[in-house]
């Protein structure tokens, strides 16, 4: 024979969730005449018999186990207020990284101008150099006709 409070007890339960238990309806009649009222002391205090406990103990076995909840839920909307910040923070960071990405191409873009020109420019450069030792070297070479034709005359007149 236990008392409630010691059957609570030994199965960490509350007396309450005990005394809930015995009133269910499909325990009730079950219990009829396995709950009995002893005296303790200056106190009638119920007890269960073995037959009780059996009942009380199936009834706990078949019983869905409740979770409980409350934390569950605060938990789940914590989770879900953080995912809402993420996600946030997330779309920030992309429409950042666009920006960057689209700074960078236009750099590239104007980059790419610039050497485009740059080889512009040292082809024309390329081309009046070879175009100012063209003239050079015809000038050279008038040079080397003309002090030819100086030397020839001279020999010419040295001869005779």
């Amino acid at each position: 024979m236990l008392t409630i409070k010691d059957y609570a007890k030994q199965r960490n339960k509350s007396v309450q969730a005990v005394y809930k238990q015995i009133k269910a309806k499909e325990n009730a009649l079950l219990l009829d005449g396995h709950i009995l009222i002893k005296k303790i002391g200056n106190k009638n205090t119920k007890v269960l018999d073995d037959v009780a406990v059996a009942v009380l103990d199936e009834a706990s076995r078949q019983a869905p186990i409740i979770v409980e909840q409350t934390n569950k839920d605060e938990e789940l909307e914590q989770l879900r207020a953080e995912n809402k910040i993420l996600t946030v923070k997330v779309l920030e960071l992309q429409e950042i990284l666009t920006v960057k990405v689209l700074e960078l191409q236009e750099k590239l873009i104007v980059k790419s101008e610039r050497i485009e020109e740059l080889q512009q420019l040292r082809l024309e450069d390329n081309k009046k150099q070879q175009e100012q030792a063209e003239k050079e070297s015809v000038k050279t070479k008038g040079g080397l006709v003309n002090r030819f034709i100086s030397k020839l005359k001279r020999m010419e007149s040295q001869n005779e």
